[in-house]
């Protein structure tokens, strides 16, 4: 038996993976924003005083977890502040852990961003444990960058995955004791009043724990500093308690931004809805009940739960019920998210859709067809869109129509068809405005050379106000190409419609 490492309650030794990510809700912004990226940005959380940091992104340099906004706002001063959104990170959480169940069905959760896996058991399935750790990977999107650490109980592989690098697994081996030494005792899992307590006792490393002895810790500390100890030698007793999980299918997209358009709230919903029945787990089977719903910044989260008088066989169907429901139950607030959970799943039904395919879905497995051979050829960058209008008299060109993913089985989310860009430009001012300049292009500056149009709008009466000054401009290379300048958020932008 190995030193330091209690035995599972069965014959055969736990092997247990702790796949960490690191700064889980930075990313899982990034992921919704990847306008951000390479920018600095914090999250803050605007229910406690003082709103304080509980994450930041990379180049957020010098910002601090429980700082506090206005000192994070002084220290970096192109920062931007996103607030919390609790619920989008904890249903994309879930799905990493329905993912990590793929692989293997014992997932504990631990906080945000940490899960354990066990691995015993697995080896001949994947290969040996390093091809059951490999498959762990595989899984999780290479955007959140898992730390996994790997060993005979939680608390060590939690360690473990504490000292490894992004995508290169890290084992602790067998003198445990010996591999948690060095570390601080800051990542044990006990009260934040122990640690504090420690570190004013010199204990602050996990091996001055160790040397600290057993009777001595609880001496002084109580229980907690007993099984501080332990931990801190290796041993955790705490048992594995994978998590139970209900046969549903839940699917999210980003919306490209904040709306109360009920339009734009169906495409979303018919996207997740033709993702969801195109599923290995939904073919030829009913669902009983969907729960549609969406994170709303500085408010409670909208949800809207259907539950189906008779099983639904079709996402058609699903759509019309669910549809009636929105227009007398839409959300107050704007939102930019959509996630739908769909449980009660029936058996089969018998009735095989092969059938019943018409010409317009075989056009359409045609083109899917298409895409995702494509797809493969070009890295797994979806070709083939649906264009969608959704408010074609919106004075915003982004606002008018979406692009749906032809195969609904693509993890893209929702896009707007005229997506602005973020533009560098140089100002001039004339007739009380501010006008361009130039513009930054291809690492270089290019005179304005005339303006053909000027028009603007201004929504001041929206939840999320909007207005903008429009030029039709040619620059000094000759190019045609439309600015426009956001007042509201004093930046410029490049209007590809």
């Amino acid at each position: 038996m190995r030193a330091g490492y209690p035995r599972s309650s069965g014959s055969a030794e736990m092997i247990v993976a702790c796949v960490l990510i690191t700064h889980y809700r930075a990313k899982t912004e990034l992921i919704r924003r990847p306008e951000l990226e390479g920018r600095a940005f914090a999250v803050s959380d605007r229910s406690r005083p003082g709103s304080p940091v509980i994450d930041y992104s990379p180049t957020a340099r010098g910002v601090f977890p429980g700082m506090t906004i206005q000192r994070a706002v002084s220290t970096v001063s192109d920062l931007t502040v996103l607030d919390a959104d609790e619920p989008c990170y904890q249903v994309l959480f879930g799905r990493l852990l329905d993912s990590l169940g793929r692989v293997s069905d014992m997932v504990e959760a631990g906080g945000l961003g940490e899960a354990y896996v066990r691995l015993d058991g697995l080896e001949r399935l994947y290969g040996g444990e390093s091809g059951a750790v490999s498959a762990l990977m595989d899984v999780v999107s290479d955007h959140l960058n898992p730390r996994v650490g790997v060993a005979y109980a939680k608390f060590p592989a939690y360690a473990a995955a504490r000292r490894a690098e992004p995508m290169r697994p890290v084992r602790a081996g067998d003198d445990v004791g010996h591999f948690l030494a060095p570390m601080s005792i800051d990542i044990l899992p006990v009260s934040a009043e122990l640690k504090s307590a420690l570190h004013r006792f010199g204990l602050r490393l996990l091996g001055d724990v160790a040397l600290t002895g057993r009777r001595a810790m609880f001496d002084r500390f109580g229980r907690e500093g007993a099984t501080a100890w332990e931990l801190s030698t290796g041993i955790d007793l705490r048992p594995f308690v994978p998590r139970e999980v209900e046969e549903s299918v839940v699917e999210y997209t980003t919306l490209p931004f904040a709306t109360t358009s009920m339009e734009m709230v169906r495409v979303g919903l018919d996207m997740l809805l033709r993702r969801a029945f195109a599923r290995p787990v939904l073919k030829n089977r009913s669902i009983g009940s969907a729960l549609l719903e969406s994170s709303v910044s500085g408010g409670e989260p909208w949800k809207l739960h259907v539950r189906f008088r008779t099983p639904v066989e079709r996402w058609e169907r699903a759509s019309e019920l669910m549809g009636e429901r929105i227009e007398t139950e839409s959300p107050l607030h704007p939102i930019d998210d959509l996630s739908l959970t769909i449980s009660d799943l029936g058996g089969e039904t018998g009735v095989q859709a092969g059938l019943i395919r018409d010409a317009r879905e075989s056009g359409r497995e045609t083109l899917v067809g298409v895409d995702r051979r494509l797809s493969s050829r070009f890295g797994g960058v979806r070709a083939l869109h649906r264009a969608v209008e959704v408010a074609p008299w919106h004075p915003a060109p982004e606002m008018r129509s979406l692009l749906v993913p032809i195969d609904p089985l693509a993890s893209d989310s929702v896009r707007a068809l005229h997506m602005p860009a973020s533009a560098e430009v140089r100002e001039t001012t004339g007739e009380g405005e501010r006008r361009p300049a130039s513009l930054l292009r291809d690492g270089g500056w290019r005179r304005i050379e005339r303006i053909d149009e000027r028009w603007k709008f201004d929504l001041w009466w929206l939840p999320q106000p909007m207005s903008r000054s429009y030029y039709r401009v040619e620059s000094s290379d000759g190019s045609l190409l439309t600015l426009f300048r956001d007042e509201v958020a004093d930046r410029w932008y490049t209007q590809a419609a």
